[in-house]
């Protein structure tokens, strides 16, 4: 006779979903822009590129997560910095063009 046990204690990973993604945005130079994404979850490992090449936290870009709020800074805008910005979460990915007037 097999006996059937249930499982116990088994965790269901959600699927991470973007509840606001980017937006497009101008701005003037010199001015800060923050782009802004809202996910489902807080806590998630996310990226945020520009031009094809990951931004990392430094004088030019500030990066914060606030609870399920995802922040990107770009500081005293520039020419240089108009473009598509990316971000992503998982498989999950939004995108948002800057412009600079």
């Amino acid at each position: 006779v097999d006996v059937i046990t249930p499982l116990k204690d088994v965790n269901v990973i959600e699927e991470i979903k973007i509840i606001r993604g980017l937006r497009d945005l101008t701005c003037t130079e010199t001015q800060n822009v923050v782009f802004e994404v809202e996910l489902s979850h807080s806590g998630i490992d996310v990226l945020w590129n520009f031009k094809g090449k990951e931004i990392k936290p430094s004088s030019k870009y500030k990066i914060e997560a606030h609870g399920k709020i995802y922040k990107l800074t770009v500081l005293n805008m520039m020419k240089d910095d108009e473009g598509e910005y990316a971000f992503y979460a998982g498989e999950n990915t939004t995108s948002g063009k800057l412009t600079v007037a």
